[in-house]
């Protein structure tokens, strides 16, 4: 009996050892099992948002923007979210509400439902892509363009010669750590100042937006290659700028305190106008 007690005891022992461990086997392979992935649901304001609220958020008409997708589907890099890919609609309504709202990465991520290294590397693909496909919408009218804008001022405002209008504009930024100094404007924030030339419709047809805000508007322009093709003649017209601007042959600008009402009204005449255009031309 004393001997039987004894095996009793060593076999209960030795099934507790071996419970223990394939308890501890169970625990490891548990831990080692495969994590489920846990998706974020991302609601789609592309369909729920009204025309009102969504030319709000994201600046464009709704057909324009999956218009602006569809230009962008084919060069926009793949970048997944959290917890599934993101869609060229999502990776340009990101971008465009980032730009456009000015806000802070880590809001825009919130919103999309994804963490903001997604946004920052789905800002620079945006970002890259723009750079490239800007020179199909923002370019220098040709002769039979030039032609046309010059009837158009010229039936509108009694204009003769003119193929846009040039002004500038400060797109705020971040302080910079290199420089700084040289990017506080006029207004004493950070800026870029970026100089513009539209034509009678509006459109962009110019661009250069890469001095920093300390620049003044004629720097901008007087050092760019738009101001040396004006200058020889290239350009098929001449434009027009404000006060900030100095008069050439090719940029008309307003006259400076006029002495008298007289002469401010006889410069504002077409007929004026007409005069300084041949006369700066000859």
């Amino acid at each position: 009996m004393f001997w039987g007690g004894c095996i009793e005891n060593a076999q209960a022992k030795f099934v507790s050892v071996m419970s223990l461990f394939e308890v501890l086997d169970i625990v490891e392979a548990y831990e080692r099992r495969p994590v489920p992935r846990i998706f974020r649901d991302r609601t789609c304001p592309y369909d729920t948002l009204s025309d009102t609220e969504f030319r709000k958020d994201y600046r464009f008409s709704r057909p324009v923007f999956f218009q602006i997708c569809d230009m962008m589907k084919d060069r926009l890099e793949h970048h997944s979210g959290r917890g599934s890919d993101l869609t060229v609609a999502d990776q340009v309504g990101i971008c465009i509400h980032l730009l456009g709202r000015n806000v802070m990465q880590s809001d825009a991520a919130r919103v999309a439902g994804c963490n903001q290294a997604t946004v920052s590397r789905t800002l620079e693909s945006f970002l890259a892509v723009i750079n490239e496909m800007a020179g199909q919408f923002i370019r220098w009218p040709d002769r039979e363009e030039c032609a046309e804008i010059r009837r158009s001022f010229f039936r509108a405002h009694g204009l003769p010669g003119i193929v846009g209008i040039i002004d500038g504009t400060h797109c705020k930024i971040m302080r910079p750590s290199d420089d700084p100094e040289d990017y506080i404007c006029r207004e004493s924030y950070p800026s870029l100042n970026a100089g513009i030339v539209i034509d009678f419709t509006t459109r962009i047809r110019w661009v250069s937006a890469k001095w920093p805000g300390s620049a003044h508007d004629s720097r901008v322009f007087k050092t760019s290659e738009l101001y040396r093709q004006l200058e020889r003649n290239e350009a098929q017209g001449a434009i027009i700028g404000d006060s900030a601007y100095a008069l050439e042959t090719f940029l008309l600008k307003p006259l400076n305190n006029p002495q008298t009402r007289k002469g401010a009204a006889l410069f504002s005449t077409p007929q004026r106008l007409f005069y300084e255009c041949s006369r700066l031309q000859r």
